[in-house]
């Protein structure tokens, strides 16, 4: 347990006597995991109190890990990156860069104190939109179901699937969509750091489901294969989700290894 100390995982994390999660008022309306096959799950980022009013920011999450009674959240870095959140500082973290800070995250499950990990080609570049949230669980996850990182890179038409919170939430087919003329996303080629995703154009991803999974399913098994960053340009009426994917999912595999006991 030596190594969360270094990495000042708050041991704070669980509400007193709960031994998870704190119970919450105002969590009801945050879309749950598992709903209708998203293994994704909305929630709430604290991002200030004016006076007695707080407020929040809602995004999506996928759990990827829950071993050595920490668990691991794959999001999109935009969604963990304001003004209003704890400053992030600069790190190192099992030999790679990572920039980190803390926060409150309020799920269907309750509230818990979170540690940020943001990938640094975003802060610095705004590319590889990708981050983790860990926190500590050592009753385990509750409701959330741990969603393995594919480790096999998507292809052209590939079928995959996408989760959803806003609207009609749930899971939603898609193939992956390289674009004709289309070579490159935040300068890097489609496929090295993200993917397009067509979508059913009865439920297009809208603001709120940043961060949502996209998954794929072997032999009745769900696969991350990338969060949410952006909505393709709406204005060319084209169902597109951009996804960070790849070298993007690569920060994500090597944090959550990282916060391992094993590491």
């Amino acid at each position: 347990m030596d190594g969360f100390a270094k990495i000042n995982l708050p041991d704070s994390g669980l509400l007193p006597g709960t031994g998870q999660v704190g119970k919450v008022n105002g969590t009801s309306g945050l879309v749950p995991p598992n709903k209708d096959g998203n293994p994704g799950w909305q929630y709430s980022i604290l991002a200030g109190v004016v006076g007695n009013i707080a407020s929040f920011f809602n995004c999506q999450a996928t759990l990827i890990d829950a071993t050595d009674g920490v668990c691991r959240a794959a999001t999109a870095a935009h969604c963990l990156v304001d003004a209003k959140l704890p400053k992030l500082a600069k790190t190192v973290l099992g030999g790679m860069a990572t920039y980190v800070g803390t926060a409150v995250m309020r799920t269907t499950e309750g509230e818990v104190n979170v540690t940020r990990y943001v990938n640094p080609e975003y802060i610095e570049n705004k590319r590889l939109d990708s981050a983790v949230m860990a926190w500590r669980c050592p009753n385990g996850p509750g409701s959330m179901k741990v969603v393995p990182i594919s480790k096999t890179p998507l292809v052209e038409k590939e079928t995959v699937y996408y989760g959803k919170v806003m609207g009609m939430a749930g899971a939603f087919l898609a193939n992956i969509f390289r674009e004709p003329g289309v070579t490159s996303v935040d300068y890097l080629r489609i496929g090295e750091g993200s993917e397009h995703a067509r979508m059913d154009p009865n439920h297009v991803i809208t603001q709120g489901d940043s961060g949502g999974p996209l998954f794929k399913i072997i032999n009745g098994v769900k696969y991350l294969v990338g969060v949410l960053a952006t909505s393709d340009d709406l204005t060319k009426r084209r169902p597109l989700g951009t996804y960070s994917t790849n070298l993007a999912m690569d920060y994500i595999a090597h944090i959550s290894r990282s916060l391992g006991s094993d590491k």
